[in-house]
């Protein structure tokens, strides 16, 4: 054996007895072989702490010196550093090395935690031992004394936060024990731990608040206007389902805002959340949750804060035990959504232990989402007959399975909680975080009562992390008056996916801004097969391993990202001639809706109309019924607003009139594109139609490719 292997294993089992002079004789051995051997370096800091005498400190305290400078960005020594500060006495020093090793925690996590675990197993006794000598007021238990409480990383210092937690709060010295010990947890951490990479399909659509709207200056027009749109969209767990309040506080029984006002630690400070503008109210006759406002607030002026330490993030999931083994999985884990997994994993093991910081929170979030079509009955799925929503559900569902036994497979322990449950906090956290930047990085972060604000567009506030409080903030973004409720904006999205997200559809799923519908429908685009398109192989050598067939969302709208992919894409398709000539690569990394392929001929622009007429066609064959009964129905007052029911025609309303839209785009366009630029100019002059978008695409597609039409006509001539 190694000389320096074999003084530090007689380290170890020393150090584990607690024979701390022979300990550090070991340790100390060792390093004169190698004087850098970080582990030998952490034991003998630790050894020479607990005897603590004068010199002994004074030596530790170099040791700890070291530590910090040889690896200041790995967290055992960190820790071991901190906790041997501590023993000299310098909690405050302490307390910033253990700040500190919380914001590492990420980094350590992925590139050492073999080291650390090894670290934890040698020197977990001694470092308690450490912390009973420098804070004697406390009742400290390691984990062969007591179970690991709350699933922390180091054993270390869950038993000084457990100790920290039962201890009276009487005077400083505990208190800034309590900080230490829970900074060192990474409890109070929210960092962001930047974009989830390794996660190959992360669902866009799932539970993305719209940050990037957040600093808009202002909405445009009244409160009272806006609201005229109809019922907004609330937050899941609030509404109804066909009339019944499964899954939600009933009116009269709202949490009162303990979850910001009184938590059970308060290290670092007074906790900076305030919200004396607005209240929580249930809506008894729509049967919903809500925030409405308190008093007026004027444009601008700040109406709720919540303190960084208030937030449970990303960070949080991966400093557990589970998060851990998680982030150090080989092979790696493949996760449809891993940021919220590693949510759903600290939550979930934090409401096991008991007594969490964060209960209060726990008892306002949403228990069942019967509004949400992935725990539909099968009878009431069937409504959404031959819409593409069906296949998204399934696909959810299969997700969420394939991540729990992901999980599951890499900490076998995590079974005890069901597949059900776990289902659902995933769609509690779904639905509920924010995107946000903290200490430069993001992450996302479930935000009490900043997450009880319901759906609406135009928004009328705007939220953001503010990194000089270190608090998420939400300020107005118009006057607000005392009693109207508030919105947030949960963005500009389509109808199945408020439904398949929130459990709401917006009955008139307009953009505030422009009025131009926000439904979607999917369809199914193909190249014509080879046997009837002689230019086949050519359009292949620029696909270059791009796919024949795409799945596009289109929307009424010409500037929509889906619609320009779907022109652009059959354009591609449809070319022939000397339109082939002019054909981009369009590979797999291509984006055709941020870089359209322009329109290539007029003869080529009628059959692309009508291969996407025929698509539509093809969707619309595919429903139960007509739009119009449908829409008779939901004229007819049977359906409650917010239900089950209503919330599935509205969806097929907004499909079926999308698909109706192309078809009768086809109907217009086709005809023009072989009129004469006489025709075209009287056509825009005096539109054929109400229908905007139609109008603005003869205008700005039509008419120039007949123009150019009949100059090389012309020209030919000549």
């Amino acid at each position: 054996m190694d000389p320096v292997d074999f003084f530090r294993f007689r380290g170890d089992e020393a150090l584990r007895r607690g024979d701390f002079g022979l300990a550090e004789m070991m340790y100390t051995s060792a390093m004169h072989r190698n004087a850098t051997d970080l582990p030998c370096l952490m034991g003998r800091a630790t050894a020479l702490a607990a005897l603590g005498g004068s010199a002994d400190l004074h030596s530790a305290q170099d040791d700890a010196a070291m530590l910090r400078q040889l690896a200041h960005t790995w967290i055992p020594a960190r820790a071991v550093a901190a906790l041997v500060v501590a023993a000299a006495g310098h909690l405050e020093e302490a307390d910033g090395d253990l700040a500190e090793c919380a914001h590492l925690l990420e980094v350590g996590g992925q590139t050492t935690m073999r080291g650390y675990e090894a670290c934890v197993i040698r020197s977990q006794e001694a470092l308690v031992r450490v912390a009973r000598k420098s804070l004697p007021g406390l009742e400290l238990r390691t984990e062969a004394e007591s179970a690991n409480p709350g699933g922390l990383a180091d054993p270390a210092a869950a038993s000084m936060l457990a100790a920290a937690q039962r201890a009276p709060e009487s005077d400083g010295g505990d208190q800034r024990a309590r900080t230490s010990a829970r900074a060192s947890a990474g409890a109070e951490t929210g960092t962001g731990a930047g974009d989830e990479d390794e996660t190959p399909a992360e669902d866009a659509g799932e539970g993305d608040s719209e940050e990037g709207d957040s600093e808009e200056a202002s909405s445009r027009g009244s409160p009272a206007a806006r609201r005229s749109a109809g019922l907004p969209g609330v937050r899941p767990g609030s509404a109804r389902a066909d009339g019944g309040a499964t899954g939600v506080v009933p009116p009269g029984e709202v949490p009162d805002e303990a979850v910001l006002a009184a938590p059970r630690i308060t290290g670092g400070g007074p906790l900076l959340s305030s919200f004396p503008a607005i209240k929580m109210q249930s809506f008894g006759d729509e049967g919903y949750r809500g925030v409405v406002m308190a008093r007026d607030a004027e444009a601008g002026e700040e109406i709720l804060a919540v303190d960084r330490r208030c937030l449970i993030t990303v960070e949080h999931g991966k400093a557990t035990p589970v998060g851990q083994r998680m982030l150090m999985a080989s092979p790696p884990l493949r996760l449809s959504a891993a940021k919220h997994c590693y949510t759903v994993v600290f939550i979930l093991l934090d409401q096991e232990r008991g007594g969490s910081f964060f209960q209060p929170y726990y008892d306002a979030l949403p228990k069942a989402f019967p509004s949400m079509p992935l725990f539909w009955p099968r009878e009431q799925l069937q409504w959404l007959k031959g819409s593409y929503i069906l296949t998204q559900v399934a696909d959810r569902r299969r997700n969420l399975e394939k991540d729990y036994h992901e999980i599951c497979r890499v900490s076998p322990d995590f079974a005890r909680f069901s597949l059900h449950r776990f289902t659902v906090m995933r769609m509690v956290v779904a639905s509920r975080n924010f995107g946000i930047v903290v200490d430069g990085r993001k992450t996302d972060a479930m935000v009490p009562y900043g997450d009880m604000l319901n759906h609406l567009r135009p928004r009328e506030t705007r939220w953001t992390f503010n990194r000089h409080r270190q608090c998420f903030t939400i300020h107005a973004t118009t006057g607000l008056r005392a009693g109207d409720q508030v919105y947030d904006s949960y963005g500009r999205k389509c109808n199945s996916r408020f439904l398949l997200n929130y459990g709401f559809t917006a009955e008139d799923n307009r953009d505030g801004e422009t009025s131009r519908s926000l439904d979607e429908l999917w369809v199914r685009l193909a190249m014509p097969p080879p046997q009837q398109d002689a230019w086949w192989n050519r359009k292949r050598v620029l696909l270059d391993g791009g796919v024949c067939t795409r799945g596009i969302r289109l929307a009424a709208c010409n500037s929509h990202i889906g619609t320009r992919e779907a022109f652009s894409f059959l354009r591609f398709a449809m070319a022939e001639g000397r339109d082939v000539s002019r054909l981009p690569y369009i590979g797999r990394d291509i984006l055709l809706g941020s870089k359209p392929i322009a329109p290539l001929s007029a003869e080529n622009e009628a059959m692309v109309l009508r291969a996407l007429a025929a698509a539509c066609q093809e969707q619309l064959d595919g429903y139960e019924r007509s739009v119009e009964l449908d829409l008779a129905e939901l004229a007819s007052g049977t359906c409650l607003r917010g239900s089950n029911r209503r919330n599935a025609l509205i969806l097929l309303r907004g499909e079926k009139l999308t698909a109706r839209h192309f078809i009768r785009l086809a109907e217009v366009a086709v005809p023009l594109l072989s009129a004469s630029p006489e025709e075209i100019a009287e056509v825009v002059r005096r539109p054929v139609t109400e229908d905007s978008e139609i109008n603005s695409y003869v205008r700005a597609v039509v008419r120039p490719l007949v123009n150019a039409a009949a100059s090389r006509y012309y020209s030919m001539a000549y």
